[in-house]
């Protein structure tokens, strides 16, 4: 029988003098790297240099020998695994799982609560990556929490996928970095707070339902708001908002006055129009859920952010205009991107058109809570 070819055992990390006059050649850390991978690189794999290793000898920031790392895993030759753990692939594919990557997903929880879309993209997410052999871990976090990094860092997360940046993403993004941890951002409205490879687009889907509006004869248009809110979406709903001849307006409500507000509302009949933005349906299908019943039932109500979940047994008859994601796809895309090195890389942002859905039974699409 023959005998497996033992691996080479990796030479010490030549010295900082090395590097400097390799890198007055032209040449540079990943050249390096590469040509010492190259020679010791055998039939079965094995573990490589650390990033903090790297990092140490030559005196450079981990996020630096990161990119590096991240340019020859790109190349074939090192393999990422829990956390900064990095493995010499072998010139010879063995038959054994290997767990490529564990993906940590941030989840903001007043959001996940919340909204139904937020909730369907970790759900389908958590789907697609599992089938494709991705270990996913979800840590929820709150607007003051600082130990989210940590948190990320003790499940040994390689790679971050935040749907929805904010502050905390800001926050935590260098941390992360410096670990070795690569942060792959998805913009859906807002301002995300950090640079995103993947983003959503619901501007068509809104002015699909405007037309519809317009053909429908409907006069006057109220935007419902939470009282948290992106004032960046709003900018762009004034911008479609602009292009019609709407008599258009916000409305402001807080915790005491839902059923009053959606009342009013209703009271516009067929020529009203009633768009609700962000957490404002959830809101007040909450509160008011028999008033919500109502206005839905008496006037055209567009929900821009996908569809709302119903409280308990409650059962809303009525038909609604709808802005829907194929999370499925978008989770799909992101599995096959990460496990080819395609969500790496930088360029122009993955962009993913939303649909309209219109006059659509809202239990179609909602779920139960």
């Amino acid at each position: 029988m023959a005998r497996t070819k033992r691996p080479l055992r990796l030479p010490r990390l030549p010295p900082a003098s090395t590097l400097r006059r390799i890198e007055a050649n032209g040449e540079s850390l990943q050249d390096l790297l590469r040509s010492i991978a190259q020679s010791a690189q055998s039939e079965q794999p094995q573990p490589f240099y650390s990033l903090r290793d790297v990092a140490l000898q030559y005196r450079l920031p981990i996020s630096a020998v990161a990119r590096v790392y991240q340019r020859l895993e790109v190349e074939g030759l090192l393999n990422r695994i829990r956390g900064s753990r990095t493995i010499l692939r072998g010139s010879r594919p063995i038959r054994q799982l290997i767990v490529r990557h564990i993906v940590g997903m941030p989840a903001a929880l007043s959001c996940f609560i919340t909204l139904q879309d937020y909730r369907s993209f970790f759900i389908q997410t958590r789907r697609q990556f599992r089938r494709r052999g991705l270990i996913t871990t979800i840590a929820f976090y709150e607007r003051d929490d600082q130990d989210l990094p940590d948190r990320l860092q003790e499940a040994r997360a390689d790679v971050v996928v935040w749907y929805l940046p904010d502050t905390a993403a800001r926050l935590a993004a260098p941390s992360l970095q410096d670990s070795g941890v690569r942060i792959i951002g998805i913009s859906d409205g807002g301002l995300p707070s950090l640079p995103c490879h993947y983003e959503i687009r619901r501007e068509n889907a809104v002015r699909s339902i405007l037309r519809a509006w317009v053909a429908a004869g409907i006069k006057r248009v109220r935007v419902t708001r939470p009282e948290i809110h992106s004032s960046a979406d709003e900018e762009r709903l004034v911008t479609l908002l602009s292009e019609t001849s709407f008599d258009w307006a916000f409305v402001e409500s807080n915790r005491d006055s839902e059923e009053r507000t959606l009342n009013l509302l209703a009271s516009e009949g067929k020529q009203g129009g009633v768009i609700f933005l962000a957490r404002a349906a959830s809101l007040f299908l909450m509160r008011a859920p028999v008033a919500f019943t109502s206005l839905v039932q008496k006037s055209r109500v567009a929900l821009l952010d996908g569809p709302v979940s119903m409280p308990f047994t409650q059962r809303i008859a009525g038909a609604v205009d709808l802005i829907v994601v194929d999370w499925a796809s978008v989770a799909q895309r992101l599995a096959d991107d990460i496990l080819n090195h395609e969500a790496f890389l930088e360029g122009k942002p993955v962009l993913f058109e939303a649909k309209s859905e219109l006059s659509v039974a809202l239990e179609q699409f909602a779920q139960k809570i």
